[in-house]
């Protein structure tokens, strides 16, 4: 569990983080410690101890080896930057929650600062500086100068650890749990705390009784990870660990989030994946405003987005949006999130009652989406067919988008086009249609011209009764999957030799297919799926094709590969 030093590299680098938290302090024009001279002086005086301990450390690190004392050294600094970091980073965290709850007034700054130096009598600020200084008189007594970078073997020595790992199994016996607590004993600046559960063998544990979860250690962490934890609730207190910057939920069955959590203004990373039993997130959710990362997949019961989700300029990754019915919530709150990167899913369309809105999201403007996913759920309240129409218009993403997944309940609607002005993007790779019956429809019979597209699924789709057309679809295409779809009598001969890169072609409940011949199969089709009995089934046996998979759908699931048998 220890942490090894590789030459100067580890603390050079801390002393060189410490300094540049400190230098944010001192130099932000916010943070005027007008009236606070004492506490500006001291806050330069670990300034000083930190530029002169950090030329000889390269020297310590190498000594240490042959003189314990040296050893002793450079374990005390480290442990003087953990409080020191500590200490600047709780300074920073207090005058930002200040600053939010008073724009523009530097008061609360100044006065947390004098309670950091008369609260209770202690002089927080001061004994870090004591304890700075006194390893920094330390080294000329050690006599230990600035020296050139050395490489050096030093994988002897190891560090009192910062960590803790925890495994679903530890809990077993008296003696594990022993063990585990004088683990957690000797991590007296823990950092990271991680429970680790096997997927077959989950655990609970009660945190409100287990007192390794509120020790004072823990007010340092800075990692923290329940994955599939049996944890159906957080504790307020969760809001005092104001260093953590990462916070990870996943697979559990928690249920509620604390507003607390909304005071860990530091939080980089938020992961809530598979939390299918999380009903909200907290309101307060614009004020984790470093939050970086916020994954909310496969968390299904929740209704909506906390209100003012724009405050968010840090974020880079947000899996989903779902769009409320408020002001706060709506899918104009997307306008000012440029950042975001990798995979999107906006959902609850439905709610969205005037197109304009839509164009104020910008989606043409987040350049590094490269997977978008826009939802209207099925029992959704749609009013006024026209408005989604536009909605598909107007969410048109910007021209290097490589995978778009639709999936639009729309019942009775006239022939749309999605994107009809513009086209779909023409780095567009994967094209997604679920219950859009008029809109495949239309793609079946006039064309779905895309030269990129190489992947196209249709889903539940009734209109269909005969596809691909004859040129409608692009000879790029490598992937067609035709599922549901409980009209379609014909796999059309022309529309299928038109792709002429065709290498995969699923076929599944499809129940009235009845028409297809052996000259009809591409000789680049590598895989022919036919995933239920329909009454194509036993013509195709027949061809005794190697290339032709049958499958029997026994579990009515919509997801996986998992739920079917081979023949």
């Amino acid at each position: 569990m220890a942490a090894k030093l590789e030459g100067g590299a580890y603390l050079s680098s801390f002393v060189d983080a410490v300094l540049e938290k400190l230098s944010a302090i001192l130099e932000d024009d916010d943070f005027v410690l007008e009236g606070n001279d004492s506490a500006l002086e001291l806050l330069q005086k670990i300034e000083k101890s930190l530029y002169d301990v950090g030329p000889v450390l390269d020297d310590a690190e190498l000594k240490q080896f042959s003189d314990k004392k040296v050893k002793k050294w450079l374990i005390d600094l480290q442990d003087a930057l953990y409080k020191a970091d500590d200490l600047l980073d709780e300074l920073s965290t207090k005058a930002a929650t200040a600053t939010q709850r008073d724009p523009g007034n530097s008061s609360p700054w100044s006065h947390y600062v004098d309670s950091c130096i008369e609260d209770s009598g202690i002089n927080v600020i001061g004994k870090t500086v004591a304890t700075l200084e006194s390893v920094k008189r330390r080294k000329g007594y050690l006599r230990l100068f600035p020296k050139e970078s050395a490489k050096m073997d030093i994988s002897s020595w190891r560090i009192p650890s910062t960590s803790l790992v925890v495994s679903s199994d530890i809990f077993e016996d008296e003696d594990s749990i022993k063990l585990f607590q004088e683990a957690n004993n000797r991590a007296v600046h823990m950092r990271t705390f991680l429970y680790f559960s096997f997927l077959h063998h989950p655990k609970s544990i009660d945190i409100e009784s287990d007192p390794c979860l509120l020790r004072q250690q823990l007010g340092c962490l800075r990692v923290l990870s329940f994955e599939r934890l049996l944890l159906a609730s957080l504790l307020d207190s969760i809001g005092e660990l104001i260093h953590l910057r990462y916070l990870n939920l996943s697979d559990t069955p928690i249920v509620t989030l604390p507003e607390s959590i909304c005071k860990l203004y530091n939080l980089q990373t938020l992961k809530l994946k598979n939390c299918a039993q999380l009903e909200m997130l907290p309101s307060s959710m614009q004020d984790l405003v470093n939050l970086r990362h916020l994954d909310i997949r496969g968390a299904s019961h929740l209704k909506a987005m906390p209100k003012e989700i724009s405050k968010l300029k840090h974020i880079n990754f947000l899996s989903d949006y779902i769009v409320g019915e408020h002001e706060g919530n709506g899918i104009r709150e997307l306008g000012t999130l440029d950042n975001l990167h990798g995979s999107f899913c906006i959902s609850k369309l439905e709610n969205v009652k005037n197109s304009g809105e839509v164009l104020e999201a910008k989606m043409g403007k987040k350049k590094h989406i490269n997977t978008l996913e826009l939802n209207w759920l099925p029992d959704g309240d749609i009013d006024d067919l026209q408005t989604e129409r536009d909605i598909l218009d107007k969410l048109q993403p910007h021209e290097n988008l490589k995978e778009l997944s639709i999936e639009l309940h729309l019942y009775d609607c006239p022939e749309i086009d999605c994107f009809a002005d513009e086209g779909l993007p023409p780095s567009l790779k994967k094209l997604q249609l679920t219950e859009c019956h008029k809109l495949a429809s239309w793609i079946a019979s006039k064309g779905l011209q895309s030269e990129g597209l190489t992947h196209l699924e249709l889903c539940r789709c009734s209109d269909v009764k005969s596809f691909p057309g004859e040129g409608c679809l692009p000879a790029s295409l490598e992937f067609l999957e035709l599922w549901k779809l409980p009209n379609l009598e014909t796999l059309d001969c022309k529309g299928l030799h038109h792709l002429t890169s065709l290498k995969n072609l699923r076929i599944r409940y499809c129940d009235y297919l009845n028409n297809i011949r052996e000259e009809h199969l591409l000789a680049s089709i590598e895989n022919i799926f036919i995933g239920n009995e329909c009454p194509l089934t036993r013509k195709l046996k027949e061809m005794e094709d190697l290339r032709i998979e049958f499958a029997r759908y026994y579990m009515d699931s919509d997801y996986s590969d998992d739920d079917y048998w081979y023949d």
